[in-house]
């Protein structure tokens, strides 16, 4: 199984807002274990090299596994919540159509009405390609089936098989 590991040398801290990865893991630098999976990396993963404050502006990577140096924590009204397969996507998507909704109840003058829901209406696009893009890389790297067959289109695929082995050797480092 490949994992979209992110590894952040100092503390993770979520102090706003639920945030959602495949995996919260606070253990040493060789391997660990969790839930009965056990993840093993290098060197060259993708790293924060501070510590990782989640709130409102900076969210976790819904396909993601992020493993911490030093410690997770919760602060104020924030939380963390781990996610099997495209959960993650499918709750940051809701939560962010909820905050929308919220704001359509809102009493608007009548002079900005239209400005305001032109900004919802390209608000509610960015969300849904946001999700569709979470969507697939969380079935990618969290199906192995999926994610040959990911590697598979895209090798055979005219089109991008240059792309392809450009992508392959920038990002072989990030992937388990």
């Amino acid at each position: 199984m490949k994992y979209y590991l992110i590894k952040v040398k100092g503390d993770i801290v979520a102090n706003t807002c639920i945030h959602y990865a495949q995996e919260w893991v606070c253990y040493g630098l060789t391997s660990c274990n969790t839930n009965k999976k056990s993840y093993v990396y290098e060197k060259d993963t993708h790293s924060v090299h501070s510590d990782l404050i989640l709130n409102e502006s900076r969210r976790a990577v819904p396909y993601a596994v992020y493993l911490a140096e030093k410690d997770i924590s919760v602060e104020g009204p924030g939380d963390i919540s781990a996610a099997i397969s495209y959960h993650a996507a499918l709750m940051y998507y809701k939560e962010n159509i909820d905050k929308i909704s919220q704001l359509l109840k809102c009493n608007l003058p009548k002079e900005i009405e239209q400005t305001v829901f032109y900004g919802f209406y390209t608000e509610v696009f960015s969300l849904l390609e946001l999700f569709l893009s979470d969507f697939i890389l969380c079935m990618i790297y969290s199906d192995e089936t999926i994610y040959e067959k990911a590697v598979h289109y895209y090798k055979t695929s005219n089109k991008c098989k240059n792309e392809v082995l450009e992508i392959e050797k920038k990002s072989s480092p990030f992937l388990l």
